[in-house]
């Protein structure tokens, strides 16, 4: 399999502009390595919603779970906004802050790729093992969640329908 020459492009001035409440197209890349020493690379792209109103999230997830509601916000217990709910800057290290989308609009992909770079297929014994060792290293659900940029290949925003409205982040070839 022939190796592509990416190259990154980022656009994070136009998170300035990301409304309340926008929904984006994120697509992350992470490694896993099983017992056997074998790594394989999953690319993970859901659509997210940037700039959600913490609070509200939080308590509707709270009564959810029975919890009493927050009646404020406490300051970020880690790092600085460098973009006021959307990105934080800790030690040098940017960090997306986004929430999971569950309205109508859901959308998923998933790949899982051998050490070769080639595709491994669903519902067999290899993709099964390394899905639960991606699926179980992930954080227990919060409201919201922060990726690390680095991990992040693509950021688009959607429009009301779900249209790529503006691409932020996105690897072309080079």
């Amino acid at each position: 399999m022939e190796k592509k020459n990416l190259v990154r492009i980022e656009h994070l001035e136009y998170l300035n502009a990301v409304g309340k409440n926008t929904l984006a197209w994120l697509v992350s890349h992470n490694h896993v390595t099983l017992a056997d020493n074998k790594n394989y690379t999953i690319d993970y792209g859901r659509i997210v919603l940037l700039n959600g109103n913490y609070l509200k999230i939080e308590n509707e997830r709270r009564k959810k779970n029975g919890l009493e509601p927050l009646t404020k916000v406490a300051a970020l217990p880690w790092g600085e906004w460098e973009i006021n709910g959307i990105l934080i800057n800790h030690n040098g290290e940017r960090y997306l802050r986004y929430y999971p989308y569950d309205g109508e609009m859901q959308e998923v992909e998933l790949e899982i790729r051998d050490e070769n770079g080639e595709d491994l297929q669903p519902c067999t014994p290899v993709y099964d093992e390394v899905y639960e060792a991606w699926s179980g290293s992930k954080k227990p659900s919060s409201s919201c969640r922060n990726i690390h940029l680095d991990k992040v290949t693509e950021l688009t925003t959607l429009d009301a329908d779900g249209y790529p409205e503006d691409y932020i982040i996105y690897e072309n070839e080079n």
